[in-house]
């Protein structure tokens, strides 16, 4: 009969290789991160796209003229001489255009006048996608230089696709090419310490966010205990066929907590609508009391990124929300709520009245146990209560002022 000591077993001996591991961290000094000190780890202006541009940069402080930038050709198979090559960042296209799907910034450019060829890259991490992006990039790029010889590149974590309909571009993710340059980057700087140390640990970055352990040396001890017996063979995949029910329990655990909120809970009824937690479309509703249409929604999007928001059910042929409501819910909100960045609300967002990215709640929940002691916590619950009721305040406010006009 299949008891759970093989189960308790393997995690006792998978959690002293850890303890090792971390211990050998302390010791060398190899678990330092200056970027995970600054915050910067998922940051895409200010990190991401600025080092990127930096190395890409032959005229750049790092010295090595266009050694990067040749490697970086290689990792996405640009058969072109780097010669004459420029590397602009935010690079400006002009004003935002969405009739004639033009205007915007670039995150990185890379171009050759001569030669007429521009190369567009733009970077996703966890934000979401801005209306005709891609499109306005590109029609940039097919206005000023060879339509034939130029490309636009989408770099995301994993190479995802956009959501839109637009398809002239390339797919790149940093768990593969950006990766795999800057491992062979690193390898063209071994002789340059500070540069080859830097570069190593953005190599461990991008494996953190990416989900590949940085240290291979770990995996390999916990796939040998995974592996000896038949036994614990089989305690692992029990463990591993609880992960989704895991997941699952950190959201009840929050939904509990949010529905015993003292006053909160006569005013909203609070529903877990997708039991797939935390992956995209995973939602907590908070229903007006006395309103079948009306919530304020917690919103798990691709990439791990949440958003909150105003949202309404309505029909189809009613879906274009009232655009003044929406003017003054961004002018109200805009200097009273400070969880996140404000999304201008495109076609995909048509029963949204307001909506924004929550920075507290991006990678959330991890399956680390200060993640599960977070979502435990009353002062977590309360906290996301403060911000459904200043959400749901202002479009109750904002909507008698209108039905009195």
């Amino acid at each position: 009969m299949h008891t759970l000591s093989e189960e308790r077993n393997l995690l006792t001996q998978v959690g002293q290789v850890v303890q090792n591991y971390e211990k050998n961290l302390r010791v060398s000094g190899n678990g330092f991160s200056l970027v995970q000190a600054l915050n910067l780890e998922s940051d895409e202006s200010r990190f991401h796209t600025r080092l990127i541009g930096y190395l890409l940069n032959p005229n750049g402080g790092h010295f090595q003229g266009d050694k990067f930038l040749k490697l970086f050709f290689m990792a996405l198979g640009i058969e072109e001489s780097t010669v004459g090559f420029n590397v602009e960042l935010e690079k400006s296209i002009g004003r935002k255009d969405l009739e004639n799907l033009e205007g915007g910034r670039i995150d990185i450019l890379i171009s050759n006048q001569a030669k007429k060829i521009g190369y567009g890259v733009e970077i996703k991490i966890y934000a979401g996608e801005q209306p005709d992006q891609l499109e306005r990039y590109r029609n940039f790029l097919n206005g000023n230089f060879d339509e034939a010889k130029s490309k636009l590149f989408y770099l995301t974590l994993y190479g995802d696709s956009t959501k839109s309909e637009f398809t002239d571009y390339f797919s790149i993710s940093f768990s593969e090419h950006i990766l795999n340059w800057i491992e062979s980057s690193r390898i063209a700087c071994i002789d340059q310490p500070v540069i080859r140390e830097t570069l190593t640990q953005y190599i461990a970055n991008i494996k953190r966010l990416t989900n590949q352990n940085p240290d291979d040396q770990m995996s390999k001890e916990v796939i040998k205990l995974i592996t000896k017996s038949p036994e614990s063979f089989g305690a692992f995949n029990t463990l591993l066929s609880t992960r989704h029910n895991l997941f699952e329990e950190f959201g009840e655990q929050l939904v509990s907590s949010l529905r015993n909120i003292s006053g909160f809970k006569d005013r909203f009824k609070v529903e877990f609508s997708n039991r797939n937690f935390p992956n995209p479309g995973s939602e907590i509703y908070f229903w007006l009391k006395g309103s079948s249409i009306e919530r304020v929604t917690l919103y798990w999007q691709s990439g791990n990124t949440v958003l909150i928001g105003m949202f309404k059910d309505l029909k189809p042929a009613q879906q274009i929300v009232d655009k003044e409501i929406r003017v003054r819910f961004e002018q109200r909100l805009s200097g009273e709520f400070k969880v996140g960045k404000y999304l201008q609300i495109g076609e995909h967002y048509n029963n949204w009245f307001w909506i924004s990215e929550v920075k507290e709640l991006k990678n959330e929940p991890q399956l680390t146990y200060e993640s599960w002691e977070k979502f435990q916590s009353k002062e977590f619950a309360k906290m996301i209560a403060g911000w459904v009721e200043t959400i749901a305040d202002a479009y109750i406010d904002l909507q008698s002022g209108l039905n009195r006009a």
